[in-house]
């Protein structure tokens, strides 16, 4: 009778011996995945060499892409950003880190309206929200009603910064402009740090090639359209946005230098927006990317 009676009881003990080493074994994996997202590779070199190249013929998973109304592909030898919403934005993410560079690349709408938007994300700091469960599988299950709280409680998000990043754009119609990503407490906002401002350095129309150029060392940042640099309309209240009317900056001076040490290290990504006014439809293609360590002075054309 003892048998009878106490055979139910280790089996239970067994099945929660199991359950305990397997919640500690997965809780272990979570810690070394979240140490391993945590990590940041970031890439240097010499002054005046190569950190970074992409011909966008190869090394596809380098680069996020995305399939959809909002979709970013590698084919035929470009990274292809299409926008079939409005207003929308869609980036791809290379897989490095940067601090200091000196980045060119190739850009060119050839379809959509010519109202866009377009160019070079860089320093980003990812989400601190995303899922850090060691298996993919386990996010899905902590949507699920009966597991989201166990799930939930064992695998927490790491702590991180709030997501951030900067934006050098231009348009199809002849305008450049520059972004920050800042948190107001509801949210990420882009900021306009310098309003749209037309120009003659931009080549106008479907079809026709930019090459933009961002040079960021430390906390110093400049900006180029087709080898030639752009002002910027900076305000004097450095939480303000920009403004820029008639040829003037209102509340704020034109420099060609913008400071901002907000973010030192992030990855960098090519972006592509529609336009309430312009409308979905956008695409643009990037080529030529290259990414040059910061020369010794950094006003010399690389």
């Amino acid at each position: 009778m003892s048998d009878v009676q106490t055979r139910p009881s280790r089996r239970w003990l067994r099945t929660s011996i199991t359950i305990i080493a397997l919640c500690a074994a997965i809780v272990g994996l979570n810690a070394l995945a979240v140490m391993w997202s945590s990590a940041r590779t970031v890439l240097t070199a010499p002054a005046g060499e190569v950190i970074y190249a992409a011909g966008f013929d190869g090394f596809e998973d380098e680069w996020q892409q995305y399939e959809g109304r909002l979709s970013a592909r590698i084919a035929d030898g470009v990274l292809r950003l299409s926008v079939d919403d409005a207003p929308a934005t869609i980036y791809s993410l290379a897989r490095p880190n940067f601090a200091d560079f000196d980045l060119h690349v190739q850009a060119t709408t050839t379809g959509g309206p010519v109202d866009n938007a377009f160019g070079v994300i860089f320093r980003l700091e990812a989400a601190s929200d995303a899922c850090q469960m060691p298996l993919m599988i386990l996010c899905d299950l902590a949507q699920a009603p009966l597991l989201s709280v166990p799930l939930r409680l064992l695998f927490r998000p790491h702590a991180g910064g709030a997501q951030g990043y900067y934006m050098f754009l231009i348009s199809a119609d002849g305008y450049y402009s520059v972004w920050q990503a800042v948190d107001d407490g509801s949210g990420t906002q882009a900021r306009r740090v310098s309003a749209w401002i037309a120009s003659d350095l931009v080549n106008q129309g479907l079809n026709a090639v930019n090459e933009l150029r961002v040079l960021a060392v430390g906390d110093t940042f400049r900006f180029f359209i087709n080898g030639q640099p752009v002002s910027l309309c900076l305000p004097d209240d450095p939480n303000a946005q920009s403004t820029y009317s008639a040829g003037q900056c209102i509340g704020g001076q034109m420099t060609d230098v913008w400071v901002n040490a907000d973010y030192a290290v992030g990855q960098i990504g090519l972006v592509a927006q529609s336009t309430l006014s312009g409308g979905s439809g956008v695409v643009v293609e990037f080529d030529k990317l290259r990414i040059f360590s910061p020369a010794p002075s950094p006003e010399v054309q690389i």
